[in-house]
């Protein structure tokens, strides 16, 4: 776990000064309850886990969902090691329901995506799946809330944010898809970090905390809300 300088006291979680291969995420420790509850949407290939299984490892409760078949092997395993684990194998959009998403994979490659994603590419004919859908409120209401979201999900982020009215989540951790995404804009991702802020979240902008792993500005962001923090202050 590396810990870096910064009004947030953010610390990296799931990887290292030198090695941050497996999707590690800042995380603001000092708000973490003894027992967090994390919401982490997103989860694929075990080798991209790192976040997840480093805050089972420190005694936290994980709920990943994911839609993709790598993740199935993924919460297996890490369902095998770590009790605290649970998985729901649907997308997360703004409503529940039966939705399609572009699904394509090759000897190399397996994801789903928004349509116009960059990776989709080098695919000559579009392929979709439908998959159950389920939205943000509906997964707070089933768990009893969380204590951190972290959010990886090649921009169906865009969606899930529009949908929210209020949130109750301490930290908020969002990778923006703008980039990679045509149907998508910087603007879009600026809206996003507006409205976070009207609900009450302050703005951590990862590619100032380490510039030297996001290069660039508004694509790794953190929302901390204070307020939210379930911490015992004794």
């Amino acid at each position: 776990m590396q810990e870096v300088q910064n009004s947030h006291n953010l610390h990296l979680v799931g990887g290292s000064a030198t090695d941050k291969t497996a999707d590690p995420k800042y995380v603001c420790i000092d708000m973490l309850p003894t027992e967090a509850r994390v919401l982490s949407l997103g989860l694929s290939w075990i080798t991209q886990a790192g976040f997840d299984a480093a805050m089972l490892q420190a005694g936290h409760k994980v709920v990943a969902v994911d839609p993709s078949v790598p993740s199935f092997f993924t919460a297996w395993k890490l369902g095998q090691m770590f009790p605290k684990f649970s998985f729901l194998a649907k997308a997360v959009t703004g409503e529940d329901g039966l939705i399609k998403v572009r699904y394509e994979k090759n000897n190399e490659f397996e994801m789903a995506a928004v349509s116009s994603h960059d990776d989709f590419k080098d695919f000559e004919k579009e392929t979709y799946r439908e998959v159950e859908s389920v939205s943000l409120d509906s997964l707070i209401k089933l768990y009893g809330g969380f204590d951190v979201l972290q959010m990886n999900i090649e921009g169906f982020e865009y969606g899930i944010l529009d949908s929210i009215k209020s949130l109750d989540i301490a930290q908020v951790i969002v990778s923006f898809h703008h980039r990679c995404c045509e149907e998508f804009s910087l603007e879009d991702t600026l809206d996003c970090i507006d409205k976070m802020q009207d609900l009450g979240y302050e703005t951590v902008d990862i590619h100032d905390i380490d510039p030297e792993w996001v290069p660039k500005p508004n694509e790794e962001l953190m929302f901390i809300k204070p307020s939210s923090s379930k911490k015992l202050v004794l």
